[in-house]
């Protein structure tokens, strides 16, 4: 049976103050230090055969002091960071294949034996992989400092007066930063906290599709629409729905502008 798929829910704060902002910077900057070590140990061969969970174990072990930041948000940055490692790897991979099907043209078991190879990260043991490995994958780094990851275990929700509260650790054993939301959803599984340039937040996470798009009766009457850009649609008796799509698409691509060209 197939998994269900993946989508992202994203969630925003609403009357986050100045104090609570300003501790959750501090806990983004550790958060990026660690992104940054990441990536400057663990984006090269030397730990590609390694699971992150290997690789979080050997930095336990070594008295690794996560910057100061409590063990649980260090590791649950540690093994976010290295899924980006891993992805940025395999997609470096893409063009490797395409170049080992143009070489191993007619010869299906050499096909095999390099893809095997570069599937199980040891392109080292082939000259040909290695070279191109080189060529496409040169590591990387990280200065990503507005994020933070939440494991399951690193905060509790509730719905108060109508909307829902994150209460996520702190810096400090037993403290906890209370997050307002404007919705009434409360998010689970793995969180990623993106904090915003005004002094508020974004939390992402992932729910099944199924979950997030829920489907209602529709009747059993036609009716014509038309999509627009001012409005999402107009039917045929007239009616206008999603009044505002205009004007809220184009602030989203102002602002998706102004965070390109910050970067």
């Amino acid at each position: 049976m197939a998994r269900p798929a993946k989508v992202t829910r994203i969630l925003h704060s609403r009357d986050l103050n100045r104090a609570k902002y300003d501790r959750l910077v501090e806990i983004a900057a550790l958060c990026g230090r660690v992104r940054g070590d990441a990536w400057q140990r663990c984006s090269g061969w030397s730990t590609a055969q390694q699971s992150p969970r290997e690789i979080r174990d050997d930095w336990m072990a070594e008295g690794y002091d996560w910057h100061g930041l409590p063990a649980r948000l260090g590791r649950a940055t540690l093994l976010d960071a290295l899924g980006d490692i891993h992805a940025c790897r395999e997609a470096a991979k893409v063009p490797v294949k395409k170049a080992v099907w143009r070489r191993t043209e007619g010869d299906e078991e050499e096909r095999k034996r390099l893809y095997s190879l570069l599937k199980q990260n040891r392109w080292t043991e082939d000259s040909f992989l290695h070279r191109h490995m080189r060529k496409r994958w040169k590591g990387g780094t990280s200065r990503v400092t507005n994020q933070i990851v939440l494991e399951p275990g690193a905060y509790t929700t509730k719905v108060r007066h109508g909307r829902a509260w994150v209460h996520m650790q702190g810096m400090e054993r037993g403290q906890r930063i209370a997050i307002p939301l404007r919705e009434k959803h409360t998010p689970s599984g793995q969180l990623r906290i993106l904090l915003q340039d005004d002094g508020q937040l974004e939390i992402h996470y992932s729910v099944n599709e199924e979950d997030a798009c829920s489907t209602h009766p529709g009747g059993s009457e036609t009716v014509g629409v038309d999509k627009g850009y001012t409005e999402a649609y107009t039917d045929s008796d007239g009616k206008r729905h999603g009044q505002g799509l205009g004007d809220l698409l184009a602030a989203e691509s102002d602002a998706r502008k102004v965070k390109g060209q910050r970067r």
